[in-house]
């Protein structure tokens, strides 16, 4: 409904006259096969990534246009339609680029059993909640990027930790030769 108002340029109102008129935006005609097709293809996509099946998608669509059927679904809905399927599509994606995410956190703390406690601190500490499940793409890269960091920094202080291992051998072989004897024989003894 729009209202015109007339009055002088100071934006005072002198003799006014309301004028109302109704716009008709409830076109109810049935969606043309090129909108049909346009929704198919969008419920398709949205399946293919493997949440929802297509039937799911449909009886959300139905309920959020008050419909029973694609057969119901009118040329003025189809643009609320369509919005509501792009948005469950971006939605997809990101539930499905979490779960890439949240398998390339498993993999690495696979790799490295003391990780675990370590992600799952940061992530209390950072986002409240140690459930990958419940956090966003965002916060998820950076749990990786932070679990990725301390993998690096653990391998790299165990590769120091042998390699001054290895120089404590090679330059003070009798104190070394002697501790060994010293602990072979204790053991011999004790057990």
């Amino acid at each position: 409904m729009e209202q015109h108002i007339c009055g002088d340029n100071l934006g005072n109102v002198v003799n006014a006259k309301i004028v109302n008129i109704h716009h008709s935006n409830h076109d109810k005609r049935l969606l043309v096969p090129a909108q049909r097709h346009t929704l198919h293809n969008l419920i398709s996509d949205i399946e293919n990534y493997g949440e929802l099946t297509d039937w799911q998608v449909w009886l959300k669509l139905h309920a959020t246009l008050g419909v029973s059927s694609i057969n119901e679904i009118t040329i003025s809905q189809f643009e609320k339609a369509y919005n509501f399927l792009i948005d469950e599509l971006n939605a997809s994606k990101e539930r499905r680029a979490c779960n890439v995410l949240i398998h390339m956190l498993l993999v690495e703390i696979n790799k490295n059993s003391n990780l675990k406690d370590c992600m799952n601190c940061y992530c209390k500490k950072q986002f409240g909640t140690a459930n990958l499940k419940q956090l966003t793409k965002i916060q998820l890269q950076a749990v990786l990027s932070y679990v990725e960091e301390q993998a690096t920094m653990q391998q790299t202080q165990s590769i120091n930790m042998i390699n001054q291992l290895s120089n404590l051998i090679k330059y003070n072989k009798q104190p070394v030769a002697i501790i060994a004897i010293v602990s072979f024989a204790l053991g011999a003894i004790i057990f």
